[in-house]
């Protein structure tokens, strides 16, 4: 016959958490010198820090399980006929806005992957010595069916005595296309949005000007601030990544971004990067 050994009848059932696994166990009494709210404090902040890390690394799966099909829809969206003679009016406009939507797509996930990487620490750049005069053509290029759509007009204005930058081009051209595109969807259609681009002391300034209803004065602070500046759009479900991104870009280049508001309106947001070294600068312009 098996033996059970009963509890004695004053033990304290919290005293014994193996019979009762379900329970949280019990802090032991304070010894002298020994802050146990301080204790349970910090045990709560590592507990929170755990679960933040486990949710932006779940965050970071999705976002970059969505980047490869968005990334397809974007050069399927390209490659649909759209001449006059080969497919009708209508056909044409469809074909047109299915473009303009994937463009807008793969914009964002670019945004939600800079951002995953940026949080979870696997952000990275390739820096070399690079020209912007072929950055801004390029993201001039890639922007236009965007600026059609509203009849925007964009003026390039770059020195001839701009000089090249080390940076990485791929995401010097990802903290552009930001900055044009929350011009372009803050300004009236048929305005001009300028870009413009020239030195700095040993920087060169790229600049991007519209003629929208400018920057609240409240809001300047805090522009590139997540959640400061997101937050009333986030109210009506949307979650603007752009300003933020972009400035996080540059910094990671070692350089800097800001504001202002225009005379006569508008807005010109701007960004900093270091000048390349003149080893790196011949290689670019070869």
């Amino acid at each position: 016959m098996e033996e059970y050994q009963l509890a004695d009848q004053d033990d304290d059932p919290a005293d014994n958490p193996q019979a009762h696994p379900s329970r949280a166990p019990v802090p032991p009494e304070p010894e002298s010198g020994y802050d146990v709210e301080s204790a349970w404090s910090a045990v709560a902040r590592a507990s929170a820090a755990q679960s933040a890390q486990a949710n932006s690394a779940v965050l970071a799966a999705v976002i970059r399980d969505l980047a490869a099909p968005l990334s397809d829809l974007l050069t399927l969206a390209t490659l649909l006929p759209q001449e006059p003679d080969q497919v009708q009016p209508d056909s044409r406009m469809v074909v047109q806005l299915m473009q303009r939507k994937a463009l807008l797509l793969h914009h964002r996930s670019e945004n939600l992957q800079s951002a995953a990487a940026l949080w979870d620490g696997s952000f990275s750049l390739r820096l070399h010595g690079i020209e912007l005069r072929e950055v801004v053509s390029a993201v001039v290029q890639w922007l236009t069916p965007l600026v059609a759509e509203k009849n925007q007009r964009l003026e390039v204005i770059l020195q001839d005595e701009t000089a090249a930058v080390s940076a990485d081009p791929r995401r010097v051209a990802q903290v552009l296309i930001n900055l044009l595109v929350n011009a372009t969807e803050h300004s009236s259609p048929g305005s001009m949005i300028g870009i413009h681009a020239g030195p700095r002391e040993s920087a060169v300034r790229v600049s991007v000007a519209d003629r929208g209803a400018g920057i609240p004065q409240e809001r300047l602070p805090g522009l590139f601030e997540l959640f400061h500046q997101s937050l009333p759009l986030m109210r009506r479900g949307r979650m603007p990544l752009g300003l933020t991104v972009a400035r996080a870009l540059v910094e990671a280049h070692g350089g800097k971004m800001g504001a202002r508001n225009r005379r006569g309106g508008g807005a010109r947001v701007w960004f900093e990067l270091p000048a390349a070294p003149a080893e790196a600068a011949g290689r670019a312009a070869d």
